[in-house]
């Protein structure tokens, strides 16, 4: 017990350095990584009442977590020290104005025949394991084909289809960019007041239902922390980040206790089930990482079958897709089990980050990959703080998720660094280009791309 109170006082003391050091920054990644860390062990301690057998942690564990709030830290402050010297939070300026309504039923013409296509390959999926009918069994059935759970059913081509697959995360796109204009529209007071705010929930809506229909209550969950953030950006217009936190605290507290409950109950939704109650689940669920790290080294470590083999799986998977590599492996690693005072068992897969670090390349894997961690998504923050677009700014936010749940995965290297993400950043920045510009600037682009080609051509053919 005595392990996880002294984390937890070390945690406040970085977070109480980190707010001196930049200003009351709440958004700096490193504050935003050490809330998440601090919620983290509050969870893991409360859970040695219901949950939580491991109650000292080694000192081996001690250290890694440590270790990793130190170097991710150390890269964002190494970050503003040189490339960020006269470091000022600036105003949120910039937002998309005027859209005629039929750019928004463009959108959500798209991705309700999106929606459509993904419902078609989900119950085809689930139809080929042998599901036994129900939508939420069809969930359920189609989480286990997926990459996340397994590779037998990839390996042997089942799998959603390809176009399909990208067609969806284009519609993830189009969701953030309506979130952000949502968002501009009720701090402009516009909300309702005409009829693209209809269109935005509308799109949203469906977006949300799209991710529950493949089970992923990660991805609504990240949808509701990138309208958050915005709000706090929008707020920043008149207030400073910490008087924001001053009047809105009390709300802060009814939408992390409202957003627990909703966690839980939408568990029927998406074919799951537990016989935990809600203060089990929800304190296991964002608790378990650090038990569960001591309980992956108390375990017999097993020694990786290639270079950065949980690391790096997202760049592996994508080798394995081009026929360039035949080793594919599930995003989940190894379950380990948890048992309540009434004996339900519950199972963790989540070690933080750092476990795929430390089972890659030992001690040295932390220090350096959680200081690369630090140091490129503080760049990323410095990028959106000086530029202010809306391009750098819904670009940033949207993976600002990977800062906040490095306490439960890694994402840099298996999710940011990824040809998903050039692919989503071209589909925000042509998305964003068709809702700011009219269609003669739009034609005007299209017949400066032709000349240029024509040109081109000639070239050669000289």
């Amino acid at each position: 017990m005595y392990t996880y109170i002294l984390l937890i006082c070390f945690i406040v003391g970085m977070i109480y350095l980190n707010l001196k050091l930049y200003n009351d920054d709440y958004l700096s990644p490193s504050f935003l990584y050490n809330i998440s860390i601090l919620l983290s062990l509050i969870c893991a301690f409360l859970g040695l009442l219901f949950w939580n057998d491991v109650k000292v942690l080694t000192l081996k564990a001690t250290i890694i977590v440590v270790v990793s709030i130190l170097f991710f830290n150390m890269g964002e402050f190494v970050c503003r020290k040189y490339l960020d010297k006269n470091y000022k939070i600036k105003s949120f300026k910039n937002e998309i104005k005027n859209i005629p309504l039929w750019k928004s039923l463009i959108q959500l013409v798209f991705v309700f025949l999106v929606f459509i296509l993904v419902l078609f390959e989900v119950h085809r999926i689930a139809s080929i394991v042998g599901y036994n009918g129900g939508i939420f069994n069809m969930i359920k059935t189609y989480r286990s084909t997926s990459i996340l759970f397994s590779t037998e059913y990839i390996k042997s081509g089942i799998h959603i289809n390809f176009i399909v697959a990208q067609l969806q995360k284009v519609s993830e796109v189009i969701c953030y960019v309506n979130i952000y204009l949502l968002s501009c529209s009720m701090y402009k007071k516009e909300l309702f007041k005409t009829k693209n705010s209809i269109v935005y929930f509308s799109n949203i809506l469906i977006c949300i239902l799209m991710s529950l229909l493949i089970g992923s209550r990660m991805q609504v969950i990240v949808y509701v922390l990138f309208f958050s953030i915005l709000c706090v950006l929008h707020a920043h217009k008149k207030n400073t980040y910490k008087n924001i936190l001053k009047i809105y605290w009390k709300y802060l507290i009814i939408f992390l206790v409202s957003g627990a409950a909703m966690f839980y109950l939408v568990l029927p939704l998406l074919g799951r089930n537990t016989k935990a109650n809600i203060i089990e689940y929800t304190t296991f669920y964002f608790g378990a990482p650090i038990p569960s790290l001591q309980k992956y080294l108390d375990s017999l470590e097993e020694k990786p079958k290639l270079f950065g083999e949980e690391t790096f799986r997202g760049i592996q998977n994508v080798a394995y897709k081009l026929h360039l590599s035949n080793y594919i492996q599930p995003i989940t690693t190894k379950w380990t089990s948890f048992y309540t005072k009434n004996n339900v068992k519950m199972q963790s897969n989540i070690y933080t980050s750092s476990k795929r670090y430390y089972h890659d390349f030992g001690y040295l894997g932390v220090v350096i990959l959680q200081f690369i961690n630090g140091f490129i998504f503080s760049l990323l923050y410095i990028i959106m703080n000086k530029k202010k677009t809306n391009l750098s700014i819904i670009f940033y936010v949207m993976y600002l998720y990977m800062v906040i749940d490095q306490v439960r995965d890694e994402y840099l290297f298996s999710t940011f660094v990824h040809i998903n993400t050039i692919f989503k950043f071209v589909v925000l920045y042509c998305l964003l280009y068709f809702l700011e510009h009219d269609t003669k600037e739009i034609k005007s682009l299209f017949t400066r791309i032709k000349k240029f080609e024509v040109t081109k051509n000639e070239i050669k053919n000289r």
